[in-house]
């Protein structure tokens, strides 16, 4: 995977604010992570031949200048949003750009054999990757987020993985202005994208006795007006219910479905005990069914559903760690149940709690790149002005935001067209897509359509060269992917 010894790291000159250089330093390495590239960076002066410029305008020769804005620095260390006025947009491929602190006209300015790109995507990058507009607002009610209040639900830019496009147009000038520098491959075996495959299992056996006749009646309420759905879903789930169905089977299915196919998937498992839905308490009194379940999946592949205060309140995730734990699995993945996750405070209990990776980063009513990216990366902690220890892998795609009549309320066609087109996407740029698919959703009578919908798009990914993994293999291979940046 790495980059062999003998391969000399590009030289990166920083001539900006002190208190920006770690941030500066973050985007950075963050770019050429994601580009297989090793980098030394040096601080205002550089005893090496630099290949990269990132600083205000200067007369000196470099084959790569990146325009910084000294007014990215003092933002920064504000507490306000960036304001739409200022943002500049500019057609890059198909996608149209924003690029703060940057001035109008063209991204790339070609001066013999010198490069100069005109926009500070470093200070952008930095915007989008630390999440700064979530920074400067509050969680709703709800203890989440708002697509509705960003930058990219104002502009219609939730499917560009914005700062992957940022790190492309570097590798454009590099591969132009340094031909001799050659960028590893981003993932196992050449393949051109990536697909990590995840499930929430919010309830061990949704379908109690009770839950069937809740089931019941909502459906005899609903004949007058939809009688056909309604007739269906009365006769299926007696069928189903109470001839076929059986939580173990039932879940065991589906990992066994794609173990078959050659592919691993991540499990999220409910380890609170407080739940007020005793249907999510099922890992307190777990029976031998449940756990040969978790041993098909294998143990590694089981992370915590962090739940109730467990993304807000360190001591309710440590219990919660702690009962899965006790019940025999080895854990250092985390997920927010219902993606309750607050950039500014659950990093920082993730990582004291020793965990290794996160993936949460997703909008609860939207699919696309909260963080601007689908790249796994370590976050900023804004209070320590440093990287975070733990790595993100963003969440893209949640089957509930697809289908839920509080989200984007999709049918099934589309929801199709929707990923056909992440996937074109995601392939054409090397991108990567994080799925989760809650095995509920695998119920043949109220999803039969989004079952189905997972299994052609697994099929779908795999013919257009995706490499297909859990979300432990998806860290493994970052983790040893990420170059060891020097520093002078």
């Amino acid at each position: 995977m790495l980059i062999e010894q003998g391969t000399r790291p590009l030289n990166i000159l920083l001539n900006v604010e002190p208190d920006f250089v770690p941030r500066a330093r973050w985007a950075l390495e963050t770019f050429f992570a994601r580009l297989g590239c090793r980098i030394r960076i040096h601080e205002r002066y550089a005893s090496e031949r630099v290949q990269i410029y990132y600083g205000p305008p200067t007369a000196l020769n470099y084959p790569i200048k990146i325009r910084h804005n000294p007014d990215a620095a003092s933002f920064f260390n504000g507490e306000t949003d960036y304001p739409d006025s200022k943002l500049r947009f500019f057609a890059c491929g198909d996608d149209m750009l924003p690029f703060l602190f940057s001035p109008p006209g063209e991204v790339f300015h070609v001066h013999g054999k010198q490069i100069n790109i005109r926009k500070d995507i470093v200070a952008s990058a930095f915007y989008f990757l630390s999440c700064w507009q979530e920074h400067t607002s509050a969680c709703g009610d709800d203890g989440r987020h708002r697509y509705s209040q960003t930058l990219q639900s104002r502009w219609n830019l939730a499917h560009v993985p914005i700062v992957d496009r940022y790190a492309g147009l570097l590798q454009q000038a590099v591969s132009i202005a340094l031909p001799q520098v050659l960028f590893e491959p981003r993932w196992p075996d050449g393949k051109s994208m990536a697909v990590s495959l995840s499930h929430d299992l919010d309830y061990w056996n949704y379908w109690t006795k009770e839950e069937l006749g809740k089931a019941g009646m909502y459906n005899l309420r609903r004949l007058p007006r939809a009688p056909l759905n309604a007739i269906y879903k009365l006769v299926g789930h007696q069928v189903d219910k109470r001839l076929i169905y059986h939580p173990s089977r039932r879940n065991s299915a589906v990992v066994q479905h794609e173990q078959r196919r050659g592919y691993r998937s991540t499990t999220f498992v409910i380890s609170d005990p407080e739940m007020s839905d005793s249907r999510q308490n099922y890992l307190v009194d777990q029976g031998q069914e449940l756990k040969d379940f978790l041993t098909i999946i294998n143990d590694r592949m089981v992370q915590l559903h962090g739940c109730g205060e467990a993304s807000e309140n360190i001591e309710a995730l440590r219990e919660q760690l702690l009962n899965l734990q006790q019940s025999g699995y080895r854990c250092r993945g985390y997920r927010a149940h219902m993606l309750r996750f607050d950039y500014d405070i659950t990093f920082d209990l993730i990582e004291r709690c020793g965990l290794a990776y996160d993936s949460s980063l997703g909008w609860w009513e939207h699919t696309g790149y909260r963080a601007g990216t689908g790249t796994p990366f370590r976050p900023y902690c804004h209070r320590e002005n440093r990287p975070y220890r733990v790595l993100e892998i963003p969440l893209t795609v949640m089957d509930t935001t697809l289908h839920s009549q509080r989200a984007m309320k999709l049918s099934a066609g589309h929801a199709r067209r929707l990923l056909g087109e992440l996937v074109r996407n995601g392939r054409k740029h090397g991108g990567h897509l994080s799925l989760l698919w809650h095995y509920r959703t695998f119920d043949p009578i109220d999803f039969p359509a989004w079952r189905r919908l997972y299994w052609w798009l697994l099929n779908h990914a795999a013919q257009q060269d995706a490499w297909l993994c859990s979300l432990d293999e998806m860290y493994d291979h970052w983790t040893t992917k990420l170059y060891i940046q020097e520093s002078s």
